[in-house]
């Protein structure tokens, strides 16, 4: 991203201006202040703004020609503008069945409708329970494809008590109904039970030697037995940085803590060099770290409070104000019992909520006492 923000493309610096004037382009008979509304309540964020605008910068007719290219939500701009009285503008159809309907997915640089988007992904195979060539409605504890009768009954075996069964033959020091009551908690779904149970089937040790190379349920699985006082099971750790961290993430074939799944998603960043987590993207689609993007004037704006120019955050009144000017609202900490600025307060469906306090409560998961963070 360019550090003028003179320079840069009016999509990225008032993306708003640029929406409401291609609007007016093509309606020019409706109120600019309806216009504003109805952009405001179609775009949420700056990213989908920038993304609307650059879409309607390159190419105005979208809003006329009715072809299902461009952003989502050029779609749902339309059908906001008819809702208020537009005439000229024409909502885009269905890239393959040509219906006028919301157009969700993509398919070959075309924006298509959900039904067109189910048939794409629905695929034939032979059922591996009646060995009939039907469409493939679920798969197996063995990841084999499924018809929709073999899935149906497939989903309502007793995995819990085959799963029970294996566990109690691979001697963890527990009876079975502990280990019932671990499986329901940290796999609470039929399906997530047939799954783990097939991977223990190909893989018997797997419990034993390292979970990080199976599912994220076998890992979770893991822990849960471990929390539950499990002997003979191996500790989940992250097979590139070696620490017992959460491995919530997938790198290749194995799971990964957060820290290794960042940097292995690294890229150099086009304004300090260095390698690091993509936050942003340049209009060229180089990568822009989380500093650089902050620091840079383009993703600035204008203070409600002070008039100055920098990077806002958004106060509890909806105004965006500048660091020196914003202030963490006052409230009673549930803790000490003193009114202090509180930077966790939000509003939620009109009322105000508390600040955090800490409890040790029973994780459901975890299967012990652990420190959440709960709502006063």
């Amino acid at each position: 991203m360019t550090s003028d923000p003179t320079a840069a493309p009016r999509f990225l610096t008032d993306p708003h201006t640029v929406i409401a004037s291609a609007i007016a382009t093509v309606e020019p008979e409706l109120d600019p202040a309806a216009v504003a509304t109805v952009v405001a309540e179609v775009v949420s964020t700056r990213p989908e703004a920038r993304r609307l605008a650059r879409a309607l910068h390159d190419d105005p007719t979208l809003l006329t020609s009715g072809r299902p290219e461009g952003p989502r939500l050029v779609g749902s701009l339309i059908a906001a503008l008819q809702g208020v009285g537009a005439q000229q503008v024409t909502q885009p159809r269905c890239g393959l069945c040509e219906r006028a309907a919301e157009l969700r997915a993509l398919h070959e640089g075309r924006r298509i409708c959900a039904g067109c988007a189910r048939r794409l992904k629905a695929r034939r195979a032979v059922c591996a329970g009646c060995r009939q060539e039907r469409q493939v409605a679920g798969k197996d504890s063995r990841r084999r494809p499924l018809c929709s009768t073999c899935a149906r009954r497939s989903s309502a075996g007793d995995y819990l008590s085959d799963l029970v069964d294996q566990l109690t033959g691979l001697d963890f020091g527990l009876d079975a109904a502990a280990l019932r009551q671990i499986v329901t908690h940290a796999l609470p779904r039929s399906s997530q039970q047939r799954d783990v149970l097939g991977e223990l089937d190909v893989q018997p040790g797997l419990l034993r030697d390292n979970p990080a190379s199976g599912s994220h349920r076998v890992v979770l699985l893991a822990e849960a037995l471990l929390a539950g006082g499990a002997v003979n099971v191996a500790s989940p750790t992250c097979p590139f940085c070696h620490r017992s961290a959460p491995l919530r993430f997938r790198r290749g074939a194995w799971r990964c803590c957060k820290t290794c799944y960042q940097t292995g998603r690294a890229e150099q960043c086009t304004c300090c060099g260095h390698a690091k987590p993509v936050a942003s993207r340049s209009p060229a689609g180089s990568a822009v770290c989380k500093s650089c993007a902050a620091r840079d004037p383009v993703n600035h704006d204008r203070c409600a409070s002070c008039g100055r120019h920098a990077a806002l955050v958004r106060a509890e009144d909806s105004q965006r104000r500048c660091r020196a000017c914003w202030r963490a609202p006052l409230a009673v900490c549930s803790i000490c019992q003193r009114r202090k600025p509180c930077h966790r307060r939000r509003h939620r469906r009109g009322a105000l909520r508390g600040v955090l306090q800490a409890a040790q409560l029973p994780c459901v998961r975890w299967l012990r006492h652990r420190s959440h963070r709960v709502r006063a």
